[in-house]
């Protein structure tokens, strides 16, 4: 008989019980919600590191563009010389 009594308190049932529910299932989600903000955070790091690399690899390219320019134009100044 006490655990029926128990089973239909105010606390168990009712607009209460759902309100309570309803809060369990917003921390739940809460917690979702953190850990994809962590995974968007690291991804935003990660996207920033790579335009960082683009930005010296295209340093990078350019430098030997103009390396290579620079040999061609030696190398057609030295022949014209001679």
């Amino acid at each position: 008989m006490k655990k029926a009594l128990k089973k239909h308190t105010p606390e168990n049932c009712g607009p209460l019980a759902e309100v309570r529910q309803a809060v369990k299932d917003l921390m739940d989600k809460s917690s979702h919600i953190d850990k994809l903000e962590e995974a968007f955070l690291c991804l935003s790091k990660s996207i920033a590191t790579l335009v960082e690399a683009n930005k010296w690899l295209q340093r990078a390219v350019l430098g030997l563009y103009g390396l290579l320019g620079s040999l061609l134009f030696g190398g057609i100044a030295f022949a014209l010389w001679r």
